[in-house]
Parts: structure tokens; C-alpha cells; sequence
């Protein structure tokens, strides 16, 4: 039987979870992020069940999934919000949604950019 420490049931079964905290970059900075369950699973390429069960089994593959993930390229859109703790301000970013870069309609919107600013000169 496995418990929930929030409503203090038993419960025959139980359903993975994943949250996330990735340093995500650009050529400019870099944040720390939150990535919730859809958004995780997108960077990590492998669902949350997978991802338990794999834990359980074989800890050395279980990190290289995380070691495959770094320096992927993906386009983040995600919620900042200004948090106020003991009179400290920091920034608190989290993933709303992650896909991978369309590489061909990057290509074109940049060049869609470049004869835009061409032209206006």
C-alpha cells in the first residue's frame, strides 16, 4: 500500500510524478526553471512511468537519460514571477510549454528578419 501524505489515504497503486529544475541558456544568460510533468517529459524524452521504473532498476542508465538532455535546443515559453520572501526578491520561472526547434521555419523566419531590416534602410 503506498500513502499520500496530503489527504492521508492508502492507496493500492501509485502514478509518477515528475518535477524538473533545469538551467536552461541561451547565447546571452541563462535561468533556472521549473519543468512540471509535460514539459519535463519533453526534455527528457522519456515518460514519467519509464523514468520510475528505470530508477528503481538501473541507476546508471536512469542518469544517462539526464546526461542526454543537456544541449538539446528547444523553444521555452515560460511564467516569471517576482517572489518576495524575508524582504529577498528573486525571479521564479516556470515552464508552460517546451518544443523542439523547427529548424527549416527558424531558417525562414530569420530570414524573413534579415530583409526586413534590409529594406529599411
Amino acid at each position: 500500500m503506498f500513502r499520500c501524505e496530503k489527504c492521508d489515504k492508502e492507496f493500492p497503486n501509485f502514478k509518477y510524478r515528475l518535477i524538473l529544475s533545469a538551467n536552461i541558456a541561451d547565447y546571452g544568460d541563462n535561468q533556472w526553471v521549473t519543468c512540471f510533468q509535460e514539459s519535463a517529459e519533453a526534455i527528457l524524452g522519456q515518460n514519467a512511468a519509464y523514468l520510475g521504473q528505470l530508477k528503481d532498476s538501473n541507476e546508471a542508465a536512469f542518469e544517462e537519460i539526464f546526461q542526454q538532455a543537456n544541449f538539446h535546443t528547444f523553444v521555452f515559453r515560460n511564467r516569471v514571477k517576482l517572489e518576495t520572501y524575508n524582504d529577498e526578491s528573486r525571479i521564479k520561472a516556470t515552464v508552460i510549454e517546451v518544443k523542439p526547434v523547427d529548424h527549416k521555419e527558424y531558417s525562414k523566419r530569420l530570414i524573413m528578419n534579415i530583409r526586413k531590416m534590409a529594406s529599411a534602410q
